[in-house]
């Protein structure tokens, strides 16, 4: 067990026979199942929009950093989504004086 989280979807065929009048068919079946270093079990979906709720759901879950201290950027910092980023920590909120500018969002 590790204490880091890395959830990623995966794809995965699955194969199902079925008989039919003229014999026994085989096709495989798409399906994306969650994977992560916790060794979680996850059900497979038969779309990877479902599979990547249950890795937003399960990243809820065990994340135990504060939001303010969770990073913004997490491909430009190169972390985790949900990880501790000293970057992001450490940066100074820019006050440019313009009303309505709110979190570096100009509301119209």
């Amino acid at each position: 067990m590790t204490d880091r989280h890395l959830p990623k979807v995966v794809r995965r065929a699955r194969r199902v026979a079925a008989a039919g009048a003229g014999g026994i068919a085989c096709a495989s079946v798409r399906e994306y199942v969650l994977t992560c270093t916790c060794a979680g079990v996850w059900e497979a979906h038969p779309s990877k929009r479902l599979a990547d709720a249950d890795r937003i759901e399960h990243l809820n879950q065990v994340c135990q950093v504060p939001l303010e201290q969770q990073c913004r950027r997490p491909r430009a910092h190169k972390r985790a989504a949900g990880e501790y980023c000293e970057l992001c920590v450490t940066q100074i909120a820019l006050d440019l004086g313009i009303p309505g500018l709110d979190d570096g969002a100009v509301s119209l």
